[in-house]
């Protein structure tokens, strides 16, 4: 006989609808499996991670072939993106690293790119690539909740019991958690150190922008420009990033994602806004500042506390 309190409404309830969710859910429904994909937010919308490495990429070519899934090849090719996906993410050719001393014009000879791989990598557009993926994975199946804040969670032999802000009540059998820093599971058990175990320490202020040219290609002694990858502009302690989405052929998209990551021991958050206290590094670094002088966000700054977290766990009962 069959209680109430075996049955469920699915297999697996996944929290967060963001890259990792979503590509979990497609691959899950593709094999048959039962589930719901539930985020607080809805598509499409703003999320840093736009830089891909060729790590990142192996794995999800794998994962495609793995389990008969073409479509997440769409999101490592450059032309397929554009052609499948979206036209609004860029190319990375390589990794770009620029030396700046405070008050001193940019040496060019303090400059080095690491190649990626024999394959371009991307610069991803997230709330497009992002907003694929969930659309990708509720093709295959899953059930999608969108603004859809989880208020209640019970995990028991039995399985997974759900409330949400929409007033739904959902079973499952397993849960995965891809909330990320603002983890739903780790902050219902407690299961954040405090404070983080990990010894790299860093902030960061972000936001997009138009009108950011390419930057020193007068006199870039190396073989590609930086415009042409992910361009780090390196001080004591700290960088700004340049990722451009506009420097693909295929792109028609105008922006640039820029952003400052600094150790927060070395550089404590001041009584200031993000965009100014960027602006006040700027005035250290002139090669920089040449290039972002006509610089204009598109969307509001970002400041965040400490990135780094960790878990005395990640994984449990069901």
């Amino acid at each position: 006989m069959i209680t109430q309190e075996s049955k469920h409404d699915f297999d697996v309830a996944i929290l967060g609808n963001g890259l990792s969710g979503s590509m979990l859910a497609t691959i899950l429904g593709k094999q048959g499996v039962s589930v719901v994909l539930i985020d607080a937010d809805q598509h499409p919308r703003f999320a840093v991670g736009e830089s891909t490495i060729p790590h990142t990429s192996l794995i999800v070519s794998l994962l495609a072939e793995k389990y008969g899934l073409p479509e997440l090849e769409h999101l490592v090719d450059a032309e397929r993106m554009a052609k499948h996906v979206t036209t609004t993410c860029g190319i990375k050719r390589h990794f770009g690293y620029v030396y700046h001393r405070s008050g001193q014009v940019y040496d060019p000879k303090e400059g080095l790119q690491f190649g990626t791989s024999a394959r371009d990598e991307n610069h991803w557009f997230r709330q497009d690539t992002d907003a694929y993926l969930h659309n990708l994975a509720v093709h295959h199946g899953a059930v999608p909740r969108q603004k859809a804040k989880v208020t209640g969670l019970e995990i028991n032999k039995q399985g997974v019991k759900l409330q949400t802000s929409t007033g739904e009540e959902i079973r499952a059998r397993y849960l995965v958690d891809g909330t990320g820093y603002k983890s739903i599971v780790a902050e219902r058990f407690g299961l954040r150190d405090n404070p983080c175990r990990l010894k790299h320490h860093s902030r960061t202020l972000f936001t997009h922008m138009v009108d950011v040219p390419p930057f020193d290609e007068a006199h870039n002694p190396l073989p590609i420009s930086y415009h042409k990858g992910t361009l780090h502009h390196c001080f004591e302690r700290g960088w700004f990033w340049v990722i451009p989405f506009n420097n693909n052929p295929l792109s028609t998209n105008p922006l640039i994602s820029v952003g400052l990551t600094i150790d927060p021991r070395r550089y404590p958050k001041p009584d200031m806004s993000a965009e100014q206290e960027f602006n006040e590094f700027l005035k250290l670094y002139p090669s920089v500042a040449e290039q972002f002088k006509d610089g204009k966000a598109v969307r509001p700054w970002v400041s965040t506390g400490r990135l780094q977290y960790s878990s005395k766990q990640t994984i449990g009962h069901r």
